[in-house]
Formats: structure tokens, sequence, C-alpha cells
């Protein structure tokens, strides 16, 4: 089956462009943080110093990006009757449940205090990451996208309060990366309507958000890419085609 390439790019849809700034930060988070350590740099002036790139390529992204398009986000708008309607009301009722929660309760999981917490903050104690040789195995082996994200808001925020919204923010952009990752994949618009409500409230998902756990945070990683992928074939965009890799 062939598909239609326009050869004009259209507008960015909103929730990619949202989902590209959160890609941003997660990449510049990632080189920052081993850039940083390689010069034993690892602090909170380290990281004022490198937050300027951040706030330039984001500046780059959103002027690339100009003017707003809203087009393929439109499924967040075609909720106002019937079953929709109340798929849209859950899930706003989870996701400001859970603000409430992250809110109100000190940010957990076993796995956040028994490793990733403890290994930023022997990191951060030594100025640069090294190999800490406990018996927990984890906090040497397991991978570091995570700790380097939770890093500079420790240092920034100096608490660790604010740590859920690397769960909760890509949790709000669901819906929408839910939609335009299906339609990459060939799937109707009518079920799409439907299940772009529903896959955000799963358990392991609704549950997590608004914590430290991260057994869904790549649940929006894979939809991001599928999207992003979607814009690249339709519309031969190379931004999106480098996003989506």
């Amino acid at each position: 089956m062939n598909r239609r390439i326009s050869p004009v790019n259209p507008a960015w849809p909103l929730v990619l462009r949202l989902a590209g700034l959160w890609l941003i930060w997660s990449a510049w988070a990632s080189l920052a943080g081993w850039i940083l350590s390689a010069t034993g740099s690892l602090s909170r002036m380290g990281y004022i110093l490198a937050t300027p790139f951040l706030i330039g390529f984001w500046v780059l992204w959103w002027r690339h990006t100009c003017p707003p398009g809203l087009s393929a986000f439109r499924a967040l708008t075609r909720c106002r009757k019937g079953k929709r309607q109340w798929l849209l009301l859950c899930f706003q009722i989870v996701a400001v449940l859970s603000l409430i929660a992250a809110l109100v309760h000190i940010p957990w999981s076993r796995d956040g205090v028994t490793f990733r917490l403890p290994r930023c903050l022997y990191w951060l104690m030594e100025g640069h990451w090294y190999w800490i040789g406990t018996i927990d195995g984890r906090l040497d082996y397991a991978s570091c996208g995570t700790e380097w994200q939770m890093i500079p808001l420790l240092l920034l925020s100096k608490t660790d309060r604010f740590l859920f919204l690397l769960s909760y923010l890509p949790f709000l952009l669901l819906p929408g990366l839910t939609y335009l990752g299906g339609r990459t994949l060939g799937v109707g618009r009518k079920p799409l309507l439907i299940w772009m409500w529903i896959l955000p409230c799963s358990y392991c998902i609704a549950l997590q958000c608004s914590g430290l756990q991260n057994d869904g945070y790549a649940t929006a990683y894979t939809l991001a890419c599928l999207a992003f992928a979607g814009r690249a074939i339709r519309h031969r965009d190379s931004l999106a085609c480098a996003l989506a890799g």
C-alpha cells in the first residue's frame, strides 16, 4: 500500500512540540551529566553553567516548530460527547489526584530509595561518577539515564520534592502521543480516540506517575518515537527523523 507523502511540512502538532522539549531535556541531562562528571564539575555551579545550552536548544526548537500546530492534536478536542467525554474526565481525575499525591507525599519507590537516589548522592559527594562497589550491585550496573535527570533537579531545587516531575510531565503527554503513535502504526482514528485516554490510566503508568518509579517511564519514549517517525515518513521531515532515532 503506497502512502501519500506531503511535499510541504505542515505546522507541528502541539504535543510533538512539547515532546521535543522533553526529549531535548533528556539528552541534555545525560550529556551534561557525563561531561561534568568527566571534568570533576558535577556540582550546582556546573549545572548552572550548562543550563544556558539547554535553554538555547529549547528556543531553537520552539522557533523551528512555530507557528503552533494543532491540526493533528484535534483528538484532544473531540471528546465532548458520549463515552469519550467520560474517558477524558477519567484521565483528568487521575492526573489531578496524582498531582495532589505528589505534592502531599515525599516521592518514594523501592528502587528509588534503595539505589537510584543513593547513587546520585554518592556521585555528588565525590563530584563525579565512579564505581561505588557495594553489596547492592545496582548502584553500579544499572543504567544512569534516570539518575542524570534527577541530579540537576536535586542540585538546582535543593530538594527531592520535584523529582516526581520526571514521570508526571511525560504522563501528561501520553494521550496525544498515543494518538499520533497509533496513527503511525495504521490504527484507525475512532479506536484511538478511545484508547488514547485508557492507556495513560493503566495500572502501572497511573500508579507511578507521581513518584520515583520508572517502570512505565519508557512508554512515553516509545510513543514519542512512533509519533516522530510518523511525521518523518509522511512529510519527509529530517528533524522529526532525527528525534525518532
